[in-house]
């Protein structure tokens, strides 16, 4: 009888040990599977977020430029700053489902950075007494802002490849051979 006992205690034990680890692996592969969806829609909101503050910023410059802006100039100037606003909540929600802090600060910069062009575009301060206001600097705070947007989109795609467990691209994309949901 003490047997039985002894022997039934150590298969229940044994038992829940084994349903303990299984759930914590379902769990972290959940958990992993979840960053990955954030992370590949991150890179595209990213993208889409760069795309819309180019157009506002240009926009913005145009009609900043003109004496009389047409009411046509005024209407896309006001659809660019809405779907930029629009993309941007989209992204900080997005980004808030991230775990890489690194990530999420480096979302917050390049909102900040495309907020600070947007407000006066092509103007740059230089000092107290030195303001310079052209079309060469629009151009240079869209570059900005893009290369940020190419850098932080890189990390993502790195941070991507880190949690499916390879570093060949082609292997993280959805449906390839030997990709994480194949």
């Amino acid at each position: 009888m003490v047997a039985a006992v002894g022997t039934w205690a150590l298969t229940e034990y044994s038992h829940r040990k084994h349903s303990r680890e299984a759930a914590g692996d379902k769990l972290d592969a959940l958990r992993r599977t979840e960053q990955v969806k954030a992370l590949v829609e991150l890179q595209r909101l990213v993208l889409a977020y760069y795309e819309s503050f180019s157009e506002h910023l240009w926009v913005a410059w145009e009609i900043s430029e003109r004496r009389f802006v047409g009411r046509q100039l005024q209407i896309k100037g006001d659809q660019s700053w809405s779907e930029r606003e629009r993309i941007a909540l989209r992204l900080f929600a997005v980004a808030a489902r991230v775990d890489d802090l690194k990530i999420r600060s480096k979302v917050d910069y390049l909102e900040e950075i495309a907020r600070d062009a947007g407000i006066t575009p092509g103007e740059h301060i230089a000092g107290p007494e030195s303001r310079s206001r052209s079309s060469e600097n629009v151009l240079k705070d869209d570059q900005r802002v893009q290369g940020t947007a190419i850098v932080l989109n890189l990390e993502i795609g790195d941070r991507l490849l880190e949690l499916v467990g390879t570093q060949n691209p082609e292997l993280a994309l959805p449906g390839a051979p030997g990709s994480v949901d194949a």
